[in-house]
């Protein structure tokens, strides 16, 4: 904001507003830049939040700094409901969700065909923001074992950041993913990027788990505890060696609840072996103590 111009900007819109901010290269310097956007709130009754993206135009295109925003105020409950019992899926919907949002652009949850009971109900949802204003709400139950299931968030186009073909570190690098989220319960989520809808072989993972535990005695450290019951790892492992038509067979050594644990592979792995093991290794464990899962490729299926 420069002295010229006034305090404030008192408009009625209620979807974006765009502000030209001047020609790039008479306000950018080499290096690190920072914006600065100062918000006040005339009315102390109610919440207030600033959802700014920035964007670079060219004269021969639109380079978008922020790719995607969705901040859920013009949430009207609107559902989106998954269903998986013993393998058959149906996707449904209630209401019309708004225009260009989440719901109405990213694709339906995607599951194993292997789950006995899952329900997945994606909601845009008045009140479930931060500070009471709109969100994105995620219902999961389920029974049965558990089993793989993805949600989809809406596509991001990367155009103007990521050369095609050529994804590298300086890339990753330079590319910040921000939102906001909580969780009830242990309830805890991985995170990737896939270049298209569902083409995990070729995603960007290694990101840190999305959601922490809520805390208290763990029921799996296997340094103490091991499915809820006093004992420490022993050394006992199960192992799943895969042939080369896919098939896999299942074999235990030491002392190691079985029931704890599931090694599955699909038709498509071959010639194979993996190990899952309570490591009793010294030093393995939390701070240098003795105990801890692992998980190792023996042989790395093809």
């Amino acid at each position: 904001m420069y002295a010229s111009q006034p305090a404030y900007n008192a408009t009625s819109a209620v979807n974006l507003t765009e502000y030209p901010a001047g020609v790039a290269n008479t306000l950018l310097v080499p290096g690190t830049n920072v914006l600065a956007i100062e918000g006040h709130n005339a009315d102390f009754v109610t919440n207030f939040f600033v959802n700014a993206g920035l964007r670079l135009i060219t004269s021969s295109q639109n380079v978008q700094v922020v790719a995607a925003l969705y901040d859920f105020s013009n949430a009207n409950g609107a559902t989106r409901t998954h269903t998986n019992t013993n393998g058959t899926v149906t996707n449904t919907a209630t209401g019309t969700p708004p225009p260009g949002g989440w719901l109405a652009t990213a694709a339906d949850p995607t599951s194993d065909n292997t789950w006995t009971s899952l329900q997945i109900v994606s909601a845009e949802q008045q009140g479930a923001g931060v500070g009471g204003s709109g969100g994105i709400r995620f219902s999961i139950n389920q029974s049965g074992t558990n089993r793989g299931a993805v949600i989809h968030a809406p596509g991001v186009t990367m155009t103007g950041a990521w050369a095609p073909g050529a994804l590298n570190t300086p890339s990753l690098a330079s590319t910040t993913v921000k939102f906001r989220y909580r969780t009830s319960g242990d309830l805890q989520f991985g995170f990737r990027l896939d270049p298209v809808l569902n083409l995990a072989a070729s995603s960007e993972d290694g990101f840190p788990t999305v959601g922490q535990p809520v805390g208290g005695t763990a029921q799996y450290d296997w340094t103490n505890y091991i499915a809820g019951l006093s004992g420490a790892a022993s050394g006992g492992a199960l192992s799943r060696t895969i042939n080369a038509s896919g098939v896999g067979s299942s074999g235990s050594s030491g002392s190691i609840n079985i029931g704890n644990y599931e090694i599955l592979n699909s038709v498509g792995t071959q010639n194979g072996v993996v190990t899952l093991k309570e490591d009793d290794t010294v030093g393995l464990g939390p701070g240098g103590s003795v105990g801890v899962l692992s998980f190792t490729f023996d042989t790395m299926p093809s």
